[in-house]
């Protein structure tokens, strides 16, 4: 817990201090994803919760930016949604908000079924030490830096980051970054031999069978559940 704050710190001051550059490089968008959710994984297992990615099909395979500081961000969404949800579901969903010919509008929303947040700590949460109430550290830990820092870190990728909750009924963090598309931006190829198959999806997790629904019927394929 040290490290992380002592982390959380030097990158809070690097970035108010006009330090901090951004890589500009080529990366797999469902490579950084499933990282981001694989190193939360053993948390929420141990927690009984149910964690699940979804990425929409229209967005490209490979865009240009800054690997390292999205997941970053997702990391941080990821490990708050884990540690304040006591039963339920964290779900990672990544869409296309839109595009142009060298660009991808990406949005990446973290959903939880916890705690949630009243409207007054919404308008304050993206504060620097800021937490929803006095016991949170005692009960949680965090320096109250991790969703500051991410909003520091998305402004700084031209993009834009918020939060939709409920108190009790959960939360949704949200960011939208734009990205560049490579000259041969790749969307992910259809299975082939797939069209028109017939599928029974059956899991125990809505969530989880509407995510493998999705994908399938990406591929042309028939499926219930």
């Amino acid at each position: 817990m040290l490290l992380d704050t002592i982390n959380n710190v030097l990158d809070f001051t690097k970035v108010s201090s006009g330090k901090l550059a951004l890589e500009h490089t080529e990366f797999d968008l469902r490579t950084i994803t499933q990282t981001a959710v694989d190193i939360l994984a053993g948390a929420a297992h141990k927690k009984n919760l149910q964690l699940a990615l979804s990425v929409d099909g229209q967005v490209p395979n490979v865009l240009r930016g800054d690997p390292g500081r999205l997941r970053q961000v997702l990391v941080n969404l990821l490990s708050n949604a884990v540690k304040f949800t006591a039963h339920g579901e964290v779900v990672v969903r990544v869409t296309l908000e839109g595009e142009a010919e060298k660009k991808a509008l990406v949005r990446f929303a973290v959903s939880d079924t916890g705690v949630g947040l009243s409207e007054e700590t919404q308008h304050r949460l993206f504060q620097p030490f800021y937490q929803a109430d006095s016991s949170t550290t005692r009960r949680f830990g965090g320096s109250g830096l991790g969703l500051a820092i991410s909003a520091q870190l998305v402004e700084l990728m031209a993009g834009r980051i918020g939060v939709t909750s409920r108190l009790s009924e959960g939360a949704t963090f949200w960011f939208i970054v734009p990205l560049e598309k490579p000259a041969l931006a790749a969307i992910p190829a259809p299975a082939e031999g797939l069209a028109n198959l017939h599928a029974l999806i059956v899991d125990d997790n809505r969530t989880n069978r509407q995510i493998v629904r999705q994908q399938m019927e990406s591929w042309g394929m028939r499926t219930w559940s």
